[in-house]
């Protein structure tokens, strides 16, 4: 996920990504991406909301993910890796009530072996497979392993596990401390020397032998500690390597799970048939955005099936207002604009057949929400204190999306706010789509005449229906309350 950190599925989210997450409709992608799976729908939740800002950032994962989805199979098989090594852990004693230093010695031992036998799959897996792989994340990974898991490596661990079986027993030096007390304690490992069985029998013991009687309960304490002391150290260091080998394989299976699920999404959104890409990616304050054939994934998703797609060039301009007839896709444009941003920030494909996005500092929005009971106050100051939530996180650079915000109150309060609010934003380099009703906004805003300013509509045919398409037109002031009342009263 990252060339160097890892990537915390945990980490804490801001409150406004609720409100994000509600608005764009992205409980629809983290569901079709995980497959309603609670582990799975948290990493890529986390993924996609923890946008990046740098473009190389985003360029890496991007190739990353392309890796992953051109060789699916394989990154499967180290995935099921890391659950296979997680399980085995979890299948252990290890850490379950082991307080001694010659239990921790056995149980990581036992770990620690099968940790082994799984890197030594995955190292298979990598020198079977890397040729198909280009990403510099991917050959970075596999660098690792290779020159760590070195054959010479692999079989000087096969070797000191086998030595920490001890089954020709422990042989344990130590020496008197000034109280006259055993302390220094280390290991010996027995060394086998090939002799005669002549030599076997002359050969003068040096050593004396001390046999405790079976009902000596304080000679086998004492025994007890004497090898509890001297395998406290061992026992650390192995523990240690455990707890390290464990992060290891559950950092692997959350940033695969990541791009397992990005390719699930990849294989759902390509079986209905939209158009999908990898976006072009420009630096902050390049000011580039835009794509053609664009589409909203979650509403193909819902319905299954292709839905109207766009395109729009908006390069260089700091607003974009979109207006014209209800019922005319402009919520569903703006979604597809915010889900297409989001999903370039975190070196995602998008839905078009085309993309082209300078990053943003953070993407945020204000959807115009329905009538609330619980709501402790009205409708107006509910909208203020969502709209000062973001406040406190917007930098330049910053990509807002409007959606019918401050409808709440009268039409003339409402465009005086709307136009403040927008001239300041703008002030301090921060971009913004704002689809709106409130005609004396718009004017206000055409009358300026600016560069830095797109207006766009819902395209509307003669007969009153819609296209769900966004063309560009200057704003209208036109309610379209005919085509309301045809639609109740079904007049021709």
């Amino acid at each position: 996920m990252f060339k160097e950190k890892k990537f915390d599925y945990k980490e804490s989210l801001p409150q406004y990504l609720e409100d994000l997450v509600s608005d764009l409709g992205l409980d629809v992608i983290f569901e079709a991406a995980s497959n309603k799976d609670e582990f799975t729908y948290k990493v890529i939740k986390t993924g996609i909301l923890l946008s990046l800002k740098d473009k190389e950032e985003v360029i890496y994962r991007q190739n990353v993910l392309k890796d992953c989805i051109n060789n699916k199979e394989t990154v499967k098989a180290m995935y099921e890796l890391s659950i296979e090594a997680i399980k085995k852990e979890k299948e252990s004693l290890f850490g379950i009530f082991i307080k001694h230093p010659d239990s921790i010695v056995y149980s990581s031992r036992q770990v620690l072996e099968d940790f082994f036998d799984i890197l030594k799959k995955l190292k298979n897996i990598i020198l079977e497979s890397e040729l198909n792989f280009r990403s510099q994340g991917f050959q970075l990974f596999f660098s690792r392993i290779k020159t760590k898991l070195s054959d010479e490596y692999l079989d000087r661990v096969d070797s000191i596990l086998k030595h920490l079986r001890f089954e020709d027993g422990i042989s344990i030096s130590s020496k008197l401390n000034m109280s006259a007390k055993p302390s220094f304690f280390q290991i010996m490992y027995p060394k086998k020397e090939k002799q005669s069985f002549l030599k076997s029998i002359l050969k003068s013991k040096s050593a004396y032998t001390i046999y405790i009687p079976e009902r000596d309960e304080g000679g086998f304490r004492a025994l007890s500690e004497l090898k509890n002391n001297s395998l406290n150290k061992i026992a650390n260091i192995l523990a240690n390597a455990v707890y390290y080998l464990l992060d290891f394989f559950n950092q692997l299976k959350v940033e695969l799970t990541f791009y397992l699920a990005c390719n699930q999404l990849y294989e759902k959104l390509q079986e209905i048939g939209i158009s999908l890409c990898f976006p072009v990616i420009y630096s902050q304050s390049e000011r580039v955005l835009s794509f053609e054939d664009l589409s909203e994934p979650s509403l193909a998703l819902v319905k299954k099936g292709l839905v109207v797609a766009n395109r729009l060039c908006v390069n260089y301009k700091d607003l974009v207002l979109i207006t014209g007839a209800n019922m005319g896709g402009k919520t569903t444009f703006l979604r597809s604009i915010g889900q297409a941003c989001l999903f370039s920030q975190c070196g995602m494909f998008v839905a078009a057949k085309s993309f082209e996005y300078s990053l943003s500092s953070g993407i945020f929005t204000h959807f115009k929400r329905q009538e609330d009971k619980t709501l402790k106050s009205g409708k107006f100051d509910e909208e203020l204190k969502r709209l000062s939530n973001i406040v406190d996180f917007l930098k330049p650079h910053a990509l807002v999306l409007f959606n019918e915000s401050f409808s709440s109150t009268n039409d003339h309060e409402a465009s005086i706010i709307a136009k403040y609010i927008t001239e300041g934003l703008i002030e301090k380099k921060i971009r913004i789509f704002f689809v709106t009703h409130l005609w004396e906004f718009a004017s206000l805003i055409n009358k300026e005449n600016s560069n830095n300013v797109m207006f766009l509509k819902a395209q509307r045919n003669p007969d009153g229906t819609r296209t769900f398409k966004i063309i560009e037109s200057k704003p209208q002031a036109k309610s379209y309350a005919e085509d309301l009342f045809k639609k109740i009263f079904n007049k021709e």
